[in-house]
């Protein structure tokens, strides 16, 4: 396991003036806020379903990251009011992660959560995996079942998620 170690000082001269901080012994934070001040960047997933149709999310489709380290934040908010392409399939409904993960070593590892709901359903309670290779997520529901294309088939569909994994 990495750890990471710093030194910090804060001085200032006898009449308060002039306030030094030094990190290190470095009074240069170029590449200390390159490590600590990360912005959220925004990635789009590619949606898949083997051998169906992929939703699509036409009102609102924001997929964001944070990469702190090895670890990897991610916020997922996609809806679909009206129109848009329905998913369609019975196979999982899976998206590519914006960063690659080390391979969990099992056929998938909850990375986080989230919900999801559709015209005239109530919101569900949803699961986010690494899917058994280390480039795409897929969802499944509270009770294990893989979140699939016929489940975002509705006018209106949701999906909003939170997840972290670790990258190289």
């Amino acid at each position: 396991m990495d750890f990471l170690w710093f030194n910090a000082k804060l001085s200032v001269d006898s009449k308060m003036n002039t306030p030094e901080f030094t990190l290190d012994g470095n009074t240069s934070f170029d590449n200390f806020s390159k490590d600590f001040y990360i912005p959220w960047t925004e990635w789009t997933p590619t949606l898949a379903v083997s051998g169906g149709t992929p939703p699509t999310y036409d009102t609102r489709f924001v997929s964001r990251y944070s990469k702190i380290g090895k670890i990897v934040f991610c916020t997922i908010d996609w809806a679909n009011t009206t129109g848009g392409v329905p998913g369609v399939g019975a196979n999982t409904l899976t998206f590519t992660l914006p960063l690659p993960a080390v391979n969990p070593n099992s056929t998938s590892i909850t990375i986080g959560n989230g919900w999801s709901s559709e015209t005239g359903a109530t919101a569900n309670f949803l699961n986010s995996a690494l899917n058994s290779n280390t480039t795409q997520g897929l969802f499944y529901w509270s009770n294990g079942a893989a979140l699939v294309g016929n489940d975002q088939s509705g006018d209106a569909r949701y999906i909003y998620a939170s997840l972290v994994y670790e990258t190289f």
